[in-house]
């Protein structure tokens, strides 16, 4: 990565500078492009660059340059740049959301859905880019008034609420039959004798 910053790339080569070990790693076989691409590394300090202070910048300027003929002369050099560029240098940040998303789904809550998993860590993290926690955040009243109302769940369709049965049940059927309701009826008619 050091090699393709800004400060190496245009500072003056010697004998020993060479790009072709670095495009050899990442798999380029070919032997006109390894030449392709070391003239290009030779040759890249000859053109005047106004983004010398930033790599993702000076690069994005070298992708874009077209000489008078409209080509970019860069073009395999600045294709094997934006490659390492783009390459995940650390997964630090990965294993960091891993390890919050265990500390979420404990064995105590091994059941939690992906769904519900997502939104307690995209509230982790929100409340965290505001410096806040779960202890010191203050719910917004408005939120706190819909609590317990349909308006909290617009985006959910309401469900019709199943009618109990007035009919009385035969206490003799089968019991893995009944419902809820049932168990209502059958415990009020005991009462009744």
């Amino acid at each position: 990565m050091n090699k393709l910053s800004v400060g190496e790339v245009l500072r003056t080569k010697n004998k020993n500078d060479n790009i072709i070990d670095l495009a050899k790693e990442l798999g380029i076989d070919d032997v006109q492009k390894l030449e392709k691409i070391d003239l290009q590394w030779n040759n890249i300090n000859f053109v005047k660059w106004q983004n010398i202070n930033s790599t993702l910048e000076f690069w994005a300027e070298v992708n874009q340059y077209k000489n008078a003929a409209d080509e970019n002369p860069f073009k395999e050099l600045c294709d094997l740049a934006l490659t390492v560029i783009s390459l995940p240098h650390s997964n630090a940040e990965i294993e960091r959301i891993f390890s919050a998303m265990n500390n979420t789904k404990t064995k105590l809550r091994n059941r939690m859905n992906l769904k519900s998993i997502n939104s307690v860590l995209m509230i982790k993290y929100s409340l965290r880019r505001i410096n806040k926690s779960c202890y010191d955040y203050e719910i917004p009243i408005d939120v706190l008034k819909n609590i317990g109302t349909n308006k909290a769940y617009s985006f959910a369709k309401p469900t019709p609420q199943p009618q109990p049965s007035t009919s009385y049940i035969n206490t003799s059927s089968r019991t893995d039959t009944l419902s809820i309701s049932d168990f209502q009826i059958i415990s009020d008619s005991s009462d009744d004798e």
